[in-house]
């Protein structure tokens, strides 16, 4: 303990013997730490789409791909009837679940038009996303008995809200769907969340959806149907039995050879632009980009300060060399110099954290991700703290520890140390060529979306956008 409290003690009256190197330090190291903090904290909402639900790796979307002479159209919607041939032809599917989107909807409440993002979908919708199916989720109403009935419609809380004032005002009230249907509020849920491929603010009963859909597999409809495989199905095993399905009746709708059948994942779906989602799609390839920068900009901060150390490392020889001659091993001096580079990296963190709390809401608005202005300190964020942490403090402590370690007091006394012992220029010119290097890339890198972000957000399109519609 007592040597412990010495090599504190050390730590900062060295650190603060040299303020401008320890400000450069840590200054570095905060910034890296807030860009890899928001860039964990985007990269953990990305993946996290539709996580919620306990079963979604049983959870499949059934997508077709229709091939024409010049290009193939990937579709992730299906037929309306397709829903109840699967029910037929593979009892072996725990669920089948049609739904039916219908974005920018326009509703009626007396004398006001909005427009609503609504979900036709029955009770079997909530059965398996089970995440809607929590009780605790629900304000006013049971969904298994109001999404079987005609007419009905379910508001999320701040639907309701918006249209009625409250959840209480808006049980009972008529909505009317494009001049036609008229739909009784029947319940209200809690808001979804912002991390699913189907977000949604008004749930309106199958049945009612089901008087005006298409029944003919030569029809392309808003219909997404998913099926819930058993533990036991693979995708691979379902493969003929599939292809048989395809040829009985989108073949004999569309033409042989013309139309094929998948399943895909549930989870693969924010990620495939192919077939896209009712949410935006997202590359994985943007993950790994994200990460790598986080991952630069550590090291860019951590060579930094191993470039310091030991370019200045003969200023510390006399200290390197008096505690060896009292006995000190190399491996004490070890112990101290990586004491100091945790220190500096704790203190860093700390401060890192408090800055990424700050700027994390205006990320969120810059950016247009629905993340939210809750920076929760979670598990998730405690390990990635402490592994970075952990990563921080040997990348940039490890070699000039051992480096200043290897002084001996002969030479220290004849002033023979230098920072050139055993390699320790060329790495060092390494490590300054490493870190101009990708300085100098991901500014350019910066630049260049600066440029195309704008460029997008501001080029005449040779039109009014605000004077078109699209139908």
């Amino acid at each position: 303990m007592q040597l412990l409290k010495n090599n504190l003690k050390l730590t900062w009256r060295n650190l603060v013997k040299n303020p401008g190197s320890t400000l450069l330090n840590i200054t570095g190291l905060m910034l890296g730490i807030v860009c890899s903090v928001i860039i964990f904290f985007t990269i953990r909402y990305e993946v996290s789409f539709d996580k919620q639900h306990t079963n979604e790796q049983q959870i499949y979307r059934i997508t077709n791909n229709y091939y024409y002479p010049t290009f193939t159209m990937y579709v992730g919607n299906t037929p309306d009837p397709m829903a109840e041939a699967l029910r037929t032809d593979f009892p072996e599917f725990e669920r089948v679940v049609p739904i039916h989107s219908s974005y920018n909807h326009r509703i009626s409440i007396d004398e006001q038009v909005l427009e609503s993002d609504l979900i036709y979908c029955g009770p079997d919708f909530i059965q398996l996303f089970d995440y809607y199916n929590d009780p605790t989720k629900w304000v006013i109403g049971n969904p298994n008995e109001i999404l079987g009935e005609l007419n009905k419609t379910i508001l999320t809380a701040g639907m309701a809200e918006k249209t009625f004032g409250s959840a209480e005002n808006a049980v009972g009230k008529i909505i009317t769907l494009e001049n036609e249907i008229q739909l009784e509020v029947a319940g209200v849920i809690n808001n979804p969340p912002n991390h699913t491929n189907y977000p949604f603010e008004q749930l309106v009963s199958f049945p009612t959806y089901e008087n005006i859909a298409r029944n003919s597999f030569g029809s392309v409809s808003s219909t997404t149907t998913f099926v819930q495989l058993p533990t036991v199905a693979t995708v691979e095993g379902l493969r003929p039995a599939l292809d048989d399905f395809n040829a009985k009746y989108m073949e004999a709708a569309w033409g042989e050879e013309f139309v094929s059948m998948d399943l895909q994942p549930l989870s693969e779906i924010h990620f495939d632009e192919r077939f896209g989602s009712n949410n935006y799609t997202t590359d994985k390839s943007y993950l790994w980009t994200l990460g790598l920068i986080g991952l630069f900009m550590i090291l860019i901060a951590c060579i930094n300060f191993v470039n310091l150390s030991t370019a200045k490392a003969a200023n510390r020889s006399k200290e390197i060399g008096m505690r060896k001659v009292l006995g000190s091993s190399k491996k004490g001096v070890i112990v101290q110099f990586m004491t100091e580079s945790f220190l500096l990296a704790s203190f860093s963190m700390g401060l890192g954290l408090l800055l990424a709390q700050f700027s994390f809401p205006y990320f969120s608005e810059i950016t247009n991700l629905n993340i939210g202005n809750d920076f929760t300190y979670t598990r998730q964020l405690l390990f990635f703290t402490v592994g970075l942490l952990l990563f921080i403090t040997l990348a940039m402590g490890l070699y000039p520890a051992i480096v200043l370690s290897n002084f001996r007091p002969l030479d220290v006394i004849q002033n023979r140390t230098t920072s050139t012992a055993k390699g320790g220029f060329n790495l060092r010119r390494s490590l300054i060529a490493f870190q101009l290097t990708t300085s100098q890339v991901l500014i350019i890198v910066a630049i260049v979306v600066t440029c195309q972000l704008h460029y997008f957000q501001n080029t005449d399109l040779g039109f009014e956008k605000e004077s078109r519609l699209s139908f």
